[in-house]
């Protein structure tokens, strides 16, 4: 049996593949929308092939419009097809059809999960609309069902949504109908869960037109949207901050609600690319109110730093919260000082953003030098032990290096 494209449009975070054969969906939370206006309106054609891609239509039953084909139609016809739907001459259409006891239409759409993780459940909007009435007093239906494991309109298993469904939402008086008129179109929606499409994996939708008891009716889907959704994470993080404190970096966050958090690690980059672990913060487990937690960078970088937080799962998975940049009030190049009278010596741990040559002197407070030494430093920090014997109370040790001087007041 023969597959027929039907058109589409492309909106924000949709793509067709070069294949033209499935509609790539690239980002979680974003509708791929189509509004069939590319369909044909020349009023009473019959063999119009649908090449809007993504969209197929298969057509059985064995009678004449049996040609994998649409028509175009106002609702005025009773002869059962796949149908361009719409006012005449009008360029709003919809897609449809009209069951008759030799032609028997489904369609429908294929989607790739391009999003970069599984899509665990879809949202899918339509109207509904009725362009023919063919019998008084019973109604009719388009009946919805997906396939995750199909590769046409005729394989795989189905499953069918009844929330989907279209059901004509008038009874009386035979004939055509205007399906744009808010009389004859019913708004439908629903969620389908339980879904696990792995990245690259496929979904199918259709439309079955069900055989009605005497004439059918002309129904059709106008406005379809259909958006992708990632399983909840674990922990809802609702804030990330970072704050300059003095020579230290406050870290602030917070959590709506939390299932199974073990706790978090505290990334540190200073290029925004390559991230080292600073920390880690016990998580609250299982929590639905709010939770406020924080942390101190105390050994903070000089200029701009980038921190981030990684959560982990009492199982042991995890995930990244965003980056934030922050510039400390850390000079280029500082340094501790750590006096031990006993041993005769000054210890220093020493940052230095680059690699180079550093000069070490210590005064007295009246200035006088006391101790100089030149220094090898390494980029980050550099343990350095000071043979001094200077006398008891107030010292300033200085630290040069190629770019600046920065002094640090201790006490023997």
């Amino acid at each position: 049996m023969k597959k027929l494209l039907l058109g589409l449009s492309l909106f924000l975070g949709i793509a067709v593949n070069s294949s033209g054969q499935s509609i790539s969906l690239t980002q979680a939370g974003v509708a791929y929308t189509q509004n069939f206006d590319l369909l044909s309106n020349t009023a009473g054609s019959t063999t119009n092939n649908l090449t809007i891609p993504g969209w197929f239509l298969t057509e059985t039953g064995g009678g004449a419009r049996d040609n994998e084909q649409y028509a175009v139609d106002a609702g005025s016809s009773t002869t059962g097809d796949t149908y361009s739907y719409g006012s005449a001459a009008s360029t709003d259409r919809a897609i449809g059809s009209l069951r008759s006891g030799t032609l028997i239409s489904v369609f429908g759409a294929f989607f790739t999960n391009n999003t970069g993780a599984p899509v665990t459940s879809i949202q899918i909007s339509y109207t509904g609309e009725q362009w023919r009435l063919g019998t008084v007093g019973r109604t009719d239906q388009l009946a919805f069902s997906y396939s995750t494991d199909a590769t046409s309109l005729t394989t795989g298993t189905w499953t069918s949504v009844s929330a989907l469904d279209f059901i004509s939402p008038t009874t009386a008086t035979a004939g055509a109908r205007d399906g744009n008129d808010a009389t004859y179109r019913t708004a439908i929606s629903s969620v389908i869960t339980g879904l696990n499409i792995p990245v690259g994996g496929t979904i199918f939708i259709r439309w079955d037109d069900v055989d009605a008891s005497g004439a059918d009716d002309g129904l059709a889907v106008d406005d379809f949207s259909l958006t992708p959704n990632h399983a909840p994470l674990p922990v809802s993080l609702t804030s990330f901050t970072a704050k300059a404190n003095l020579q230290n970096i406050d870290l602030a966050w917070n959590t709506a609600s939390e299932k199974d958090n073990s706790h978090f690690d505290i990334l540190r980059s200073g290029d925004g690319k390559t991230f080292s672990k600073i920390g880690e913060v016990k998580g609250a487990g299982n929590s639905s109110t709010a939770k406020n937690y924080a942390f101190t960078d105390k050994d903070a970088l000089p200029g701009v730093s980038y921190y981030q937080l990684k959560q982990f799962d009492v199982d042991g998975k995890s995930s990244d919260s965003e980056i934030i940049a922050i510039k400390s009030n850390v000079a280029a190049s500082n340094f501790r000082v750590f006096a031990n009278k006993q041993e005769g010596t000054v210890k220093l741990t020493i940052f230095a953003a680059n690699e180079g040559k550093g000069s070490l002197r210590i005064y007295d407070l009246n200035g006088r030098k006391l101790t100089e030494l030149q220094l090898s430093l390494n980029k980050g920090y550099t343990n350095v032990s000071v043979p001094f014997n200077g006398a008891n109370g107030l010292h300033v040790a200085s630290l040069t290096t190629a770019t600046e001087t920065v002094t640090q007041k201790f006490i023997q």
